[in-house]
Formats: structure tokens, C-alpha cells, sequence
């Protein structure tokens, strides 16, 4: 499953930080790109796939019992509002897959740090978070002008920059967080950096 196709998604649904962990993956093991199967989808429909994955991830939070970062998931998603205000892990699984939830924006799920530290365990690998820039692959945290207010610096999106320093988008390449900005209309400052380690 190609990476820009499963970026692409985000451009309609709030997934960014599960397509810019799983462009991590891909940049730590480019074999994964000829799969269709990571850990838990054979899919070769993109929307299919990353909603297979997210299911799987919340299931393995709801089987670990890994309260905190269910709560924390919860929340922050709840934090944007509409119809993310009741939103809840156990209601993502139990609702499945139909076309009018895409049409909702109810396959959307938003992630705290701690969330996409969970995932990346849950994909095999490791995140190490900063507060400040790290070299080489990481999946960023920003926040922008009007963002959800949260616990976690007001946390708004997450991007994936290589460590060739490529930022990947809504399935597109930029060179810079500027380039981003311009292209999205928006003014996004980094709050958080997640180094990923194979």
C-alpha cells in the first residue's frame, strides 16, 4: 500500500497521526510498502487499511488494559468538537465500517504522544519523544491559530518528516514546515517531536 495513498486520506478524514505513524513504518522498513498486511489488515483498499489498523490498535489498548492511553485518545479527540464531542474507543469499534460514518467524519481519531508511542509499539517499533527537534525520522506534533484546546499544547495535527527532511502531508511532499503551511493554508509551529527507532 503505497504511503501518499494512505496520507492522502487524511486530506477528508482526522487521522493524522495514525497515517503519519504509519509513513514512520514505512520509512523504517520501505519493504512494508509492497505489503498489504500489517499486522492486522489484508486489504488493498486504503480506507480499509488504516480502519483496520486503527481497530486493531484500540483493541489491543482495550486488551492491555492500557486505560491512560484510551482516556487520553478519548479525550483529545473529543477536544475538536462536533461530532468528536461524545466520542469514545468502545463506540469506534462497536459502530463498524459504513459508508455514512465516512461521510460523518467518524472514522476520525485523533492521538495525544503517548497514543502514537502506543502505535508504534503496536506496529513494532519505538518512539522516544523531545520536546525539541531531533535528527532523522520523526512524526511531529503542531498546533496552529484556533486549534482545539487540549491538555497537550493545544495539539492540532501531526506530520511525518524524514530524516532526508521531507514532511509528508495529505499525500503530498514538502520541503519544509513553511512549504507545508503555504500549502495548507495554515500556520503550524512544531510542540512535539517522536524519534523513531526500529
Amino acid at each position: 500500500m503505497p504511503v501518499l495513498d494512505i496520507s492522502r486520506l487524511n486530506t477528508s478524514i482526522g487521522i493524522c497521526g495514525v497515517v503519519s505513524t504509519l509513513a514512520a513504518v514505512y520509512s523504517m522498513r520501505p519493504g512494508v510498502q509492497h505489503s498489504v498486511n500489517i499486522q492486522t489488515s489484508e486489504s488493498s483498499d486504503a480506507l480499509t487499511y488504516v480502519y483496520d489498523i486503527i481497530c486493531g490498535f484500540l483493541s489491543y489498548l482495550e486488551e492491555n488494559g492500557d486505560k491512560e492511553v484510551i482516556q487520553e485518545t478519548e479525550a483529545i479527540t473529543k477536544s475538536f468538537g462536533g461530532v468528536y464531542s461524545s466520542w469514545t474507543v468502545t463506540g469506534y469499534l462497536t459502530r463498524g465500517r459504513r459508508e455514512e460514518d465516512l461521510k460523518g467524519g467518524r472514522y476520525a481519531m485523533a492521538l495525544t504522544p503517548n497514543g502514537i508511542l502506543a502505535l508504534l509499539e503496536f506496529l513494532g517499533l519505538r518512539g522516544v519523544r523531545s520536546d525539541k527537534d531531533v535528527p532523522g525520522d520523526a512524526i511531529i506534533g503542531l498546533t496552529r491559530s484556533g486549534a482545539p484546546t487540549n491538555n497537550w499544547g493545544n495539539l492540532a495535527h501531526w506530520t511525518f518528516r524524514s530524516s532526508a527532511g521531507t514532511w509528508l502531508n495529505h499525500g503530498a511532499n514538502y520541503t519544509s514546515l513553511s512549504a507545508l503551511n503555504q500549502a495548507a493554508s495554515r500556520d503550524y509551529s512544531a510542540i512535539t517531536w517522536i524519534s523513531v527507532h526500529g
